[in-house]
């Protein structure tokens, strides 16, 4: 997924500088990925989804620990919260319950150019927002570990890629390292040799 692809790799390399042995890092997203055929302009999109494909890409990979950022392209197309919720919520408790991997909620990124996009006219900075309320409400109901992604980003729109849509190489900065921050408080087992 060109959304988080340098993400992840930032990520691995900082797991891997303060462990005393390399993970197994896969990045699974897909670019234009909703979360489930319900979100609006599903049809119209890349036709993929969470829920279509989690087991062939997440489960059966049988993870320690999974990342879910999905949110931007279903606030994009106009996908209700509710709706986009709902699915978010099945796709990582039957992630979690399958694997009995640490799952990480990660909220919407900072967009700065809704319409460049179709059918991104749907979306503006107050849904993104509004996912990212929902998301971190679910994720401690779930007693799962939640991202501020959108938040490390402060507002900056320089953190954001020309296309007004995708990180740059700072807004991919920004992002592995607040899931590095994330894990680092919550995982003793980050540390070179576990507690």
């Amino acid at each position: 997924r060109r959304v988080l692809f340098r993400s992840v790799s930032r990520l691995a390399a900082l797991i891997n500088e303060a462990q005393s042995a390399p993970i197994q890092m896969i990045n699974s997203g897909i670019g234009g990925d909703e979360i489930s055929p319900r979100s609006a302009y599903y049809d119209q999109l890349a036709k993929v989804s969470a829920k279509g494909r989690y087991q062939r890409h997440v489960v059966d990979h049988n993870p320690d620990l999974v990342l879910v950022s999905y949110g931007v392209n279903d606030s994009m197309s106009g996908t209700p919260v509710e709706v986009f919720l709902d699915d978010l919520r099945y796709v990582a408790l039957d992630i979690r319950e399958r694997t009995r991997a640490l799952v990480m909620i990660l909220d919407a990124y900072l967009v700065k150019d809704f319409h460049r996009y179709p059918p991104g006219v749907n979306g503006s900075v107050a849904s993104l927002m509004a996912y990212n309320c929902a998301m971190k409400r679910m994720a401690e109901e779930c007693d799962m570990l939640f991202v501020d992604v959108f938040g490390a980003y402060s507002m900056a729109p320089w953190a954001v890629d020309e296309d007004g849509v995708h990180p740059n190489n700072l807004g991919h900065t920004l992002v592995a390292n607040r899931v590095f921050e994330v894990l680092a408080q919550n995982c003793s087992c980050l540390v070179q040799k576990a507690l």
